[in-house]
């Protein structure tokens, strides 16, 4: 029962932290990915906003919003308005969502919580689009007025939290812990339970009468022989007294 507790305890502790800590840091990797993205869009779309080359912005916002996980890339600028963004899978949003953005472009509006101002150097929100919640990184383009957006899909957040906490390394562990925690009660039992046993049972034969019984004080570990010696000398005491007894 002490191994069974043992084990429980184990895999329940390793549950837990991982519960407290996965989720954590693969968040924290999520946004450090998405603050790179969102810093080389940046970068890559200074120059073509300067020489107000919107043809290329829109190339390098479609080429951001295909790479892995990204739902969308864009640039807005200083009135409010969209001059390049796309987004990835619009087949992944509503029907509504997806038809409005096919008619009217891309939506400006879905940045209202999570615009720059003058003491906000960057931002970050969990933005509701489209039944899509997506993680949006907001980043200045330096000396243009504009800001760029990238969102990242959450459900792909969630999927790499799942498959962290549910991954064959973490079966493998837990799996690795009732092994060990099955060996070592195996032996443990061979060592101790069996030999205690076997000792109380003779403790047993002895008090009915059963003077002339083998006891081994040769097996087991150190404990064990020593308990198993004090037997034999009490067992041998007690031989001892019923044969003056009997005289």
């Amino acid at each position: 029962m002490c191994m069974l507790g043992g084990c429980i305890a184990l895999c329940g502790t390793f549950a837990i932290l991982s519960l407290k800590y996965v989720p954590d840091i693969i968040n924290r990797q999520i946004e450090l990915r998405n603050d790179a993205i969102a810093t080389s869009f940046s970068e890559i779309i200074k120059k073509p906003l300067l020489l107000r080359n919107y043809l290329q912005v829109n190339q390098e916002a479609q080429a951001t919003s295909r790479l892995p996980g990204v739902s969308y890339a864009a640039v807005v600028n200083a009135k409010g308005v969209v001059v390049g963004g796309f987004f990835s899978d619009l087949s992944r949003f509503d029907y509504d969502f997806a038809n409005r953005v096919k008619q009217q472009g891309f939506p400006v509006d879905i940045f209202a919580e999570n615009r720059l101002s003058a003491n906000r150097a960057e931002g970050n929100a969990t933005l509701n689009i489209g039944g899509q919640k997506i993680y949006d990184k907001v980043k200045p383009v330096a000396d243009t007025g504009n800001e760029v957006h990238v969102g990242i899909y959450v459900s792909e957040v969630e999927e790499a939290i799942h498959s962290a906490l549910v991954s064959p390394l973490t079966i493998s562990l837990v799996a690795i812990a009732f092994i060990i925690g099955g060996i070592l009660f195996i032996l443990l039992n061979r060592a101790i339970t069996m030999p205690l046993k076997e000792i109380t049972s003779m403790a047993h034969r002895i008090s009915l009468g059963e003077t002339n019984i083998n006891i081994d004080t040769t097996s087991g570990p150190r404990e064990m022989r020593a308990l198993a010696e004090a037997f034999k000398r009490m067992q041998q005491s007690i031989k001892y007294m019923i044969g003056r007894l009997e005289k």
